[in-house]
């Protein structure tokens, strides 16, 4: 795992898009909630332009995941610590390990840790395979 998470890490940090792409689609995400409307729709309108489709149920996956760690739904401009939600989505895709120094992902059951954690190295190989 540590292989894959190093390699995921550099894949990712070297795609200029991914931070932007991240970025755009939680906005849609958290709007599509906000209306209680689906979420796959606009995300995929949002990403098929631009060759990322296959993302759409991915991110879906990885924020629905992260609200059960965080407690809560991820919000635009709400920090946790230093960072936005944002940022920190980012960063953890980035390093999925760091799921585990997350206060509130701590105190998750490990299952859901391990799950999220998953989830965010998963979504970054499929973003550096984009």
């Amino acid at each position: 795992m540590r292989v894959a998470a190093s390699v995921t890490a550099d894949r990712l940090a070297a795609s200029p898009i991914a931070a932007e792409t991240i970025v755009r689609a939680v906005a849609v995400w958290r709007a599509a909630r906000a209306a209680d409307r689906p979420v796959l729709p606009p995300l995929h309108a949002l990403l098929a332009p631009i060759g990322h489709d296959m993302l759409a149920p991915v991110i879906d996956s990885v924020l629905r995941l992260g609200e059960q760690c965080l407690g809560r739904t991820p919000c635009r401009d709400c920090p946790f610590g230093s960072q936005t939600d944002v940022e920190l989505l980012i960063d953890l895709l980035r390093d999925p390990r760091r799921v585990a120094t997350l206060p509130r992902c701590a105190q998750a059951a490990p299952k859901a840790k391990a799950v999220f954690a998953g989830a965010l190295a998963s979504a970054g190989v499929m973003m550096a395979m984009a």
